[in-house]
């Protein structure tokens, strides 16, 4: 993909990391607007692209545990993308598509905690990082559970009646067995 930018360094469970160059440009602009108070525009930038990351990462994760290769994280300016071998099975590849918005809530819920409970609410430096990749992540995984084309939730939510039909195939697979050893006695 020419319009990206491979990073050398930063491999993250042996993934490599690649930026489209709008992601870059966005980065600078909104450096550029928060210039004012460089420390917080670092981190404010540092922080949104952290979520997009961890969000990848988290598909990554859970390709991973499935027995699927990662080769790569692509960043963009409002969205990523993780690159894995085809998932087999549907349930595989919702399995995946969920990853992603559970590593959000891992980091998210908390650092919301934290930032509520606890003095570190208070540190300016913290409080951004925290509201980033706290409620404003929250509202992002939100977002990507839709059930849109594109989005994590069109393929995510597939696996809510697939687990409701092995739940329902557990509890009643061992009834019958049940009633007739009743009729026996």
């Amino acid at each position: 993909m020419r319009s990206y930018i491979t990073l050398k360094r930063p491999k993250s469970l042996g993934i490599g990391l690649h930026l489209h160059w709008s992601a870059l440009l966005g980065a600078g602009v909104l450096f550029g607007a928060l210039m004012r108070q460089p420390v917080h525009a670092a981190l404010a930038v540092s922080s949104y692209f952290a979520l997009i990351v961890l969000h990848e990462l988290g598909h990554a994760l859970m390709a991973r545990r499935l027995g699927y290769d990662t080769t790569g994280i692509y960043i963009g300016l409002f969205h990523g993308m993780c690159e894995y071998d085809s998932a087999h099975y549907l349930r595989e590849e919702a399995t995946i598509a969920w990853g992603g918005v559970l590593l959000q809530l891992a980091i998210a819920l908390p650092l919301i905690v934290l930032a509520q409970t606890t003095p570190l609410g208070a540190n300016p430096y913290f409080s951004i990082v925290a509201a980033i990749l706290g409620p404003f992540s929250l509202l992002i995984a939100a977002f990507n559970l839709l059930p849109v084309p594109g989005l994590d939730g069109e393929l995510a939510w597939r696996l809510v009646p697939m687990l409701w039909r092995d739940a329902r195939d557990r509890h009643f697979a061992g009834r019958p067995a049940k009633v007739a050893l009743r009729r026996v006695k």
